[in-house]
């Protein structure tokens, strides 16, 4: 999956979480980028993160720990 270097509507997404919020734009329009950047890591991560793990070997087994995405997760945490 390739993402764009910036957001098209980083502006228009930068405005509507600030409005959201109640936070000044000066802050919200750097996050869209960094959400971005984190987003870009993230898959650049994700295959060897999701790798299957080899564990001790057992005469006629093939054994190993096999990692699956499970999907979208969400994550409420505390503002400020």
């Amino acid at each position: 999956m390739r993402l764009p270097s910036r957001s098209p509507d980083g502006g228009r997404i930068a405005d509507a979480t600030a409005c959201a919020l109640s936070r000044p734009i000066r802050y919200t329009a750097s996050e869209v980028g960094s959400t971005l950047d984190r987003a870009k890591h993230l898959i650049a991560i994700a295959e060897s993160a999701l790798a299957s793990v080899p564990v001790e070997e057992k005469a006629g087994f093939k054994r190993y720990l096999k990692k699956e995405a499970l999907g979208v997760v969400a994550v409420v945490s505390p503002w400020k």
